[in-house]
């Protein structure tokens, strides 16, 4: 998780790698779901916290000390994988929501168009004799 500046953005990793005091990681000791430790850490009341814990001067920053007093809920491994699961669906739903709206806003511009070129567009004989 970045801690300075804009504090929380967070991503998993899959192979050892080593970080700067800017960025502080959690590695699990016992069996551990990282994508449950990833949805923790993305949420809302971790993420509140951590900048509740941060130092504001210049920029935000959150320092080792007090990342390692930040609280991460850890339920038997079989409520981790439930939770994930859980959070999965919920993102699937979200994605087909924001694919609906891409869609109805492409389709509200396309008509948009339509609509402004017909009103625009220079009126036929017919339509000139007609009035």
């Amino acid at each position: 998780m970045v801690c300075i500046g804009t504090i929380g953005k967070c991503q998993q990793i899959d192979r050892d790698c080593s970080f700067n005091q800017q960025i502080n990681s959690l590695s699990p000791f016992a069996e551990t779901n990282s994508r449950y430790l990833l949805a923790c850490c993305q949420s809302e009341t971790f993420q509140t916290a951590a900048w509740a814990a941060s130092a504001r001067t210049t920029i935000a920053i959150l320092n080792k000390g007090n990342w390692e007093l930040l609280a991460v809920s850890l339920p038997p491994l079989a409520e981790q994988h439930r939770i994930v699961a859980k959070v999965d669906e919920l993102m699937a739903l979200c994605d087909q929501l924001e694919d609906s709206i891409t869609a109805s806003d492409a389709t509200r511009r396309r008509l948009l168009d339509a609509l402004l070129a017909e009103a625009l567009a220079p009126a036929t004989t017919e339509e000139r004799e007609a009035a």
